[in-house]
């Protein structure tokens, strides 16, 4: 019976399960919440809050790092196999250059695995720019548990590099993060493992690991007759042969 081989992304990143959107990009998630680990950001709900040309201004250096968490992520899996984030940002001119870095932040609050930055780069007009991809963790131990609780997110800084100043700061319109997940080969009920065919019997669930059917009995014992096992109707015959 029909084998469901899944590969889903929230954003969801890898199908997209639960169609979720934030701003202009439809499947990712925007963050609910916000909070400094230092010195926060200028007005740090404009960075999730999934309206265009509002910006969360940045520091210019690690102490101004800024968490945004609580995405929403609502998945079924056995495997979280990467996270993308998105940022739609620009900076004050052409020549103020500098660098973001994002960390990732885990179900207890905590900075895991290894932080991501960006190119060095500068532009005045805005634009879009990913860091990780669908199959990087990060360096972070992801399960279902940690990328489903309010406490986990991105934590992130700028550090300007030239056009020094009080105005070189990273403007951030939206961040947008995508978690990717897999349930190949997995199973959490029954109809996950329905490989569509009858006469083969009802496969069924066990431990996530799929278990084949049985099939029905076809041979009736009776030598007048013939016994066969009909995959269109779904049925077992039984016709006299004499």
């Amino acid at each position: 019976m029909k084998r469901l081989w899944v590969i889903v992304s929230v954003i969801g990143m890898l199908g997209v399960a639960d169609a979720q959107s934030a701003g202009d990009s439809s499947g990712f998630l925007s963050p609910g919440s916000n909070a400094p680990r230092g010195v926060p950001w200028a007005v740090p709900e404009n960075a999730h809050d999934q309206v265009d040309g509002t910006f969360s201004t940045s520091g210019t250096d690690s102490g101004t790092s800024h968490d945004w968490t609580n995405l929403g992520v609502a998945i079924s899996a056995l495997t979280v196999d990467g996270v993308t984030v998105q940022v739609e940002h620009r900076h004050s001119k052409d020549s103020n250059t500098g660098t973001y870095t994002c960390q990732l932040i885990d179900d207890v609050g905590n900075l895991c695995g290894s932080p991501k930055t960006s190119v060095n780069h500068g532009h005045k007009a805005e634009a879009v720019e990913t860091l990780g991809g669908p199959a990087d963790t990060w360096g972070c131990a992801l399960t279902e548990s940690v990328v489903e609780s309010a406490n986990f997110g991105i934590s992130c800084y700028y550090t300007m590099t030239a056009g020094r100043g009080g105005g070189n700061r990273l403007r951030v319109d939206e961040w947008h993060v995508n978690v990717h997940f897999s349930a190949t080969g997995g199973c959490a009920v029954d109809p996950d493992c329905d490989d569509g065919l009858f006469c083969n019997g009802a496969e069924t669930c066990l431990a996530t690991v799929c278990q084949p059917g049985t099939p029905p009995v076809v041979e009736d014992g009776i030598g007048c007759t013939d016994d066969i096992c009909d995959e269109a109707g779904e049925v077992v015959v039984i016709t006299a042969n004499d």
